[in-house]
């Protein structure tokens, strides 16, 4: 029974492995001591790009045999775990060590990638047919150093010991194992060298948005068929657009279980930091498999999520165990892993057409620089905003400097604030030719075409929460407030009703959990294409309702009188006269004169 951790840092899942091999060992009638020893010799391998790890993990597992053997550190049994080494040949050195032209072509392969090494790690890999190992084994076997001393010998000799060293590594990774186990790292494609970068692009193209990701390919290769394989990992694999190749390929095995863990997995990680979820694979696709899938998501510490899983272990039939049927997956489009769907849901999917179909959805403007860019309206001076624009032509000639802007804000369904203005004058001429520090353009100009008509509404960013609003003309939108507009015949008050609510966000968090709801998490939601009069009754006077509200505040330009109370003429009078007067009494008299806040367009 062989066990393979890639990434195997100081060693802690093989050193947990290890007691587990003990207890298999024993229980089949083997003493402890001959457990430990055949355990280091046939049973765990591991390998990492960190030597500090590499020789913490040699250390850790030699001092775990120790505890069952307390003569293993005088036998000749070591642990099978390697530091991948980087190798820095020159063509000359490889001509030193063979003129063969097959063993020369092998030696540049293996060359050329550990050269790399502290990049790639256990991502290296060898195709045996082209590349023969065993010709470069007889390079280190046939070194004879017994000879004259020279600096040519010597330097084959250093060479030949770093060759052992990598085909050992070699072995070790073109191997494969019946169990794989990992907790790989973390490295969005953004943050990789350019080696790496390029490695995985090519090799890996399914995987590539993060290192993780690629690593459970990786995994999978190093494991037998039928074999299994485990690993942590961060989520966003299970929803992600990035990652449908990957999901893709992953259908065609099987999950056996998977604890959705959420944030807080880690004591040492605070805060909302890694959403995490730990999984079985196997390297085999069973034809109607229920897998187990566990939803600890929203359990708030590592104690209490280790507690109700293992209370799930005992106890199948929890409200927070799911089993599913992994093909029903792929009744959705892009095939996220929406375990906990009831099969009324999956069935929407199937009966009912997705929203891209009835509306347009639309990404909006970027400004490049929002600090210099957008306004409240009460920055600036209001007979220099265009309230009535319905078209974009009209900005081309227009004096007018500031124009409404849908942005994104504080939470709110039905009904969009009246609060942000954008510089567009000239048909955003300074927007469209400003540039950032390193002389590019800074912002982006997305479907201009639709500015100013009416539409839906959403915020792309919202940390626990979805809603659409009515968005009426007159207004640009941003990219963080994206904007939907429905086709010829579909009802505004259907699409805003459906979308506003909880089987809607239900939805969407099975879609995408990251409450970064893009047009791509959004234009899959199933919606029925025919409204009725009760809908659009009961959506109408929720924009009413959130319209009148907005407009109570005085941070809306269409404030007219407070809520609570309204303000006569005559005391609006008198509050223009306090604000005069207030305007020519002595700063240390001020005071006296209480401010009120409720006078449109009057500044305290």
């Amino acid at each position: 029974l062989t066990m393979i951790d890639p990434s195997m840092g100081s060693g802690h899942i093989l050193i947990y492995a290890f007691d587990v091999l003990q207890r298999i060992y024993t229980d089949e009638g083997y003493s402890q001591r001959e457990a430990a020893r055949l355990i280091l010799a046939h049973n765990l391998f591991g390998a990492d790009i960190d030597k500090r790890a590499f020789q913490l993990a040699y250390f850790a597992m030699m001092m775990k045999g120790r505890q069952y053997d307390r003569r293993i550190l005088r036998s000749d049994v070591a642990p099978h775990v390697f530091d991948v080494p980087s190798v820095h040949w020159t063509n000359a050195d490889l001509e030193l060590l063979t003129t063969d032209p097959d063993t020369l072509q092998s030696l540049k392969t293996v060359s050329s990638l550990f050269g790399k090494g502290n990049e790639l790690g256990s991502l290296i890999n060898v195709d045996p047919k082209q590349t023969s190992l065993k010709s470069l084994r007889d390079i280190v076997r046939n070194n004879d150093s017994s000879g004259q001393l020279s600096l040519q010998s010597a330097h084959v000799s250093e060479l030949c010991g770093e060759l052992d060293t990598v085909l050992n590594v070699l072995d070790l990774l073109t191997d494969h194992y019946q169990i794989g186990i990992t907790n790989p790292p973390y490295m969005g494609s953004g943050k990789m060298p350019s080696k790496l970068s390029a490695f995985v692009k090519k090799h890996y193209p399914n995987s590539k948005s993060d290192l993780f990701a690629v690593f459970m390919e990786r995994l999978r290769e190093l494991t037998i068929d039928d074999g299994y394989y485990a690993m942590i990992t961060q989520h966003q694999w299970m929803f992600l657009s990035s990652f449908e190749a990957l999901r893709k390929q992953l259908s065609q095995q099987t999950f056996i279980n998977l604890a959705h863990l959420g944030t807080h997995v880690f004591e040492e990680i605070g805060g909302e930091v890694v959403q995490s979820v730990a999984f079985v694979m196997q390297k085999a696709h069973t034809s109607g498999y229920i897998g187990t899938y566990e939803r600890l998501v929203d359990l708030e510490s590592q104690s209490k999520k280790e507690q109700a899983y293992l209370e799930a272990v005992k106890e199948p039939n929890l409200s927070y165990v799911y089993r599913a049927n992994q093909t029903m997956f792929t009744e959705i489009s892009e095939s996220p892993i929406a375990y906990w769907f009831p099969k009324k849901t999956f069935q929407l999917f199937k009966g009912l057409p997705p929203l891209e179909s009835i509306v347009e959805l639309k990404a909006g403007l970027s400004t490049g620089d929002n600090d210099l860019f957008q306004r409240r309206w009460q920055e600036v001076s209001v007979e220099n905003i265009s309230f009535h624009t319905t078209d974009i032509s009209e900005t081309v000639s227009s004096s007018s400097r500031w124009y409404p802007c849908r942005t994104g804000g504080e939470f709110i369904r039905w009904y969009s604030r009246n609060e942000m203005v954008v510089d567009w004058q000239g048909n955003g001429q300074r927007i469209r030719h400003h540039r950032n520090s390193k002389q590019n353009i800074a912002g982006a100009a997305r479907n201009t075409e639709y500015y100013f008509k009416p539409g839906i509404t959403w915020t792309k960013l919202s940390s626990s929460k979805f809603g659409v609003k009515f968005a009426p003309d007159g207004y640009i939108f941003d990219d963080t407030s994206r904007t939907m507009f429905p086709k010829k015949g579909i009802s505004v008050q259907l699409v805003l009703g459906i979308l506003n609510s909880k089987v809607a966000f239900n939805i969407l968090q099975g879609l995408n959990p990251s409450m970064s709801f893009t047009n791509g998490d959004l234009k899959r939601i199933p919606i029925p294409t025919q409204s009725t009069a009760m809908i659009n009754q009961l959506v109408d006077s929720s924009i009413v309702a959130v319209e009148t509200y907005i407009n109570t505040q005085e941070t809306s330009w269409l404030f007219r009188q407070f809520q609570i109370f309204p303000i006569a003429e005559h005391t609006l009078a008198l509050l223009r006269k306090l604000a005069d007067i207030q305007a020519h009494v002595p700063k240390m008299c001020q005071r006296i004169i209480i401010p009120f806040k409720g006078v449109n367009q009057l500044s305290w």
